[in-house]
């Protein structure tokens, strides 16, 4: 069946990508998008390291789609729609757990074991790999540092200067903020506190810590992933 042929396939099947911290979740949504030909039943699997990342679950969106995360390393899939997809289409959301993935980013692939129109004849995807990326706390224009830019970020979010994403790269980055990581001080909350305790770091008056609460909320700041 057809596999992937960069930049000339009949469609595209891409996924998204997301920021998961060690520890928490986050979804990612599989997607079907028409070219030069329109899919109508699909069949394969996102694939994924089973020891960086777990498949919690997976949800089916499109109407008639079906997935299943029962083996590690693998969320399997079919969606079908009869007339076949004419514009861009959500297939599936699937629920990621950062299970060992402290810093940086794993890939997540798509491999398509069926792919056919309208009239079930074969056609190729092009196949757009997704990413889960970590960065540490305090870092929010994805640049795996933290420093007084950072702060001045967040500045700007708390006075409504830019929109919070919860991916990296940012899309924008004139204008977006990576959100996940803006909490600093541990109070569950995105606020000027939080650029304030950056700033401080930056010029050595706090020291980061990795532990959530802070042991001493007047000397530390939580730079953990």
């Amino acid at each position: 069946m057809p596999q992937a042929d960069a930049q000339g396939g009949d469609f595209e099947l891409s996924l998204t990508s997301a920021v998961i911290l060690d520890g928490q979740t986050g979804d990612v949504t599989l997607v079907v998008s028409p070219g030069a030909s329109a899919a109508a039943a699909l069949e394969g699997a996102i694939n994924y390291d089973a020891g960086e990342l777990t498949a919690l679950s997976c949800t089916a969106i499109a109407p008639v789609a079906s997935c299943n995360v029962d083996t590690p390393g693998s969320v399997l899939y079919t969606a079908i729609d009869p007339q076949g997809w004419t514009e861009a289409t959500d297939l599936i959301s699937v629920t990621f757990e950062n299970t060992g993935l402290p810093a940086g980013e794993a890939s997540l692939t798509i491999s398509t074991v069926i792919a056919v129109d309208g009239n079930a004849a074969d056609i190729t995807p092009d196949e757009v790999p997704g990413v889960v990326s970590t960065v540490t706390h305090g870092d929010v224009n994805c640049d795996n540092t933290v420093s007084v830019v950072d702060a001045l970020l967040i500045a700007q979010f708390s006075v409504g200067n830019r929109t919070g994403v919860n991916s990296c790269p940012l899309g924008d980055p004139l204008t977006q903020i990576l959100e996940p990581t803006i909490d600093v001080n541990c109070d569950g909350s995105a606020s000027i506190v939080d650029a304030l305790l950056i700033a401080q770091y930056s010029v050595g008056n706090r020291t980061a810590t990795t532990t959530c609460p802070l042991a001493d909320p007047l000397t530390q700041i939580y730079l953990g992933a």
